[in-house]
């Protein structure tokens, strides 16, 4: 039984899902509880399990992941993903407003570099300038981010862009994902050694570990042929990772 407690909608009738703002009294915690609807099951497919999968692969990764947690509140099934304690969180559009250049504001900006890798394994259709959440540390000029919002990664990109698993579409990132953070290509070409790191970092990321991560997700969120099918797609994807992003940067 879960202990988050309902607070207010936040949206409704939601391709990708409804969202309730909801509150943990024990952890003192706010929280998004995003559950998957007819019409979001129709337009994004099995949002639940496309969101875990992506915490958990990133949590795996390093990387600065929302932690979320699959839970049932008032009968209906979805996930939760804490909101960090801070008195102020922006997103990059802010934060481009406010400095000339965001990334000599961060106290780890090469992670937007694997960030970047790491969404273009899962095929992230839907990284922007308002999915990752930046925030301060008391006492530090520096800001730290984490990432938000996976739904349309995996069978949610699949499902959103009416487009299967094993196209050729899927090799161009700039065809599936044209809307990237303001930036960032710029600081890729500027960076690539540190950018090549990451993707043999993500190549040499174990398929076993692919494997048991998704065998694990509930029958009722993910079907037995779904997760076939984004275990293969997820390995040979990452085996071919090099040159997709050669690709990219040429």
């Amino acid at each position: 039984m879960s202990n988050w407690r309902y607070k207010r909608t936040i949206s409704k009738n939601r391709p990708v899902g409804n969202v309730w703002l909801v509150y943990h009294p024990k952890l003192k915690k706010h929280g998004y509880f995003k559950y998957p609807t007819s019409l979001s099951n129709t337009h994004s497919g099995p949002l639940a399990a496309n969101e875990y999968i992506a915490y958990q692969l990133g949590k795996e990764l390093n990387l600065p992941m929302a932690r979320t947690r699959l839970r049932v509140i008032h009968g209906k099934s979805g996930v939760v993903s804490e909101r960090i304690k801070r008195r102020r969180l922006y997103n990059w559009k802010e934060l481009n407003r406010r400095y000339s250049n965001v990334f000599s504001k961060l106290k780890h900006p090469y992670l937007l570099l694997k960030m970047f890798i790491f969404d273009v394994w899962l095929v992230n259709i839907d990284r922007n300038n308002r999915n990752i959440i930046l925030y301060r540390e008391k006492n530090s000029r520096k800001y730290k981010f984490y990432l938000i919002d996976h739904g349309l990664t995996g069978f949610g990109s699949f499902t959103w862009k009416h487009v299967n698993w094993d196209s050729s579409y899927w090799e161009d990132i700039k065809r599936y994902n044209n809307n990237y953070l303001t930036g960032l290509r710029r600081y890729i070409k500027k960076h690539q050694k540190k950018l090549w790191s990451y993707v043999w970092e993500i190549q040499s990321f174990p398929d076993l570990k692919v494997r048991q991560i998704i065998t694990k997700i509930p029958p009722d969120l993910l079907t037995e042929h779904q997760k076939n099918v984004l275990i293969t797609f997820l390995v040979q994807r990452k085996h071919r990772l090099h040159t997709i992003i050669e690709r990219f940067i040429k």
